[in-house]
């Protein structure tokens, strides 16, 4: 198993065995019956990032940015952060808060072709927003259902070509 060593108790060490270097003290420890996994603090220092950002967020190269921002606007509420618009008035770059996720967006070019992608969205009511979808163009991927699993999700994909998977927490 790469990333932990059996019996250790100093802090575990990302990729052990390819000699990468330890990660920052821990704050929490979980003891398993083969091993302890120390989990690194985090980080306070948020000066590398903007106030109520994510670590992570989805980066959407899609056909007409402005279209998905309309669709994003109208179907998961989304408000606009920031845009950047090329000369010729496509987007190259802009930004979107879903609930507490920035999710960034650019329109397609020949050095950056449009990339189909899938997002997992959990929202309040799946089935409001699957119908706000199809309303607002998307195509329908999947009803909303549940099936082995906690959540009810449903899925469309938008004229951008994203698939967009919604979901509520149901049981």
């Amino acid at each position: 198993r790469a990333g932990a060593d059996r019996g250790s108790t100093g802090p575990l060490r990302a990729g052990a065995d390819r000699g990468s270097p330890p990660l920052r003290p821990s704050v929490g420890r979980l003891i398993f019956g083969f091993c302890s996994v120390t989990f690194p603090e985090p980080s306070m220092d948020l000066d590398y990032k903007p106030e109520g950002y994510t670590s992570v967020a989805p980066y959407l190269i899609v056909r007409d940015a402005r279209r998905t921002l309309d669709f994003l606007r109208t179907v998961f509420d989304a408000r606009e952060l920031r845009a950047y618009p090329t000369p010729e008035g496509t987007l190259m770059h802009a930004e979107v808060r879903i609930d507490d996720t920035v999710v960034m967006l650019a329109d397609a070019a020949p050095s950056w072709p449009m990339v189909p992608a899938h997002v997992h969205v959990y929202v309040d009511d799946v089935d409001d927003v699957y119908r706000r979808a199809l309303a607002a163009g998307a195509e329908a991927v999947q009803e909303p259902v549940q099936k082995g699993d906690e959540d009810r999700r449903g899925g469309v994909k938008d004229a951008g070509g994203t698939t967009w998977w919604i979901a509520t927490r149901v049981g």
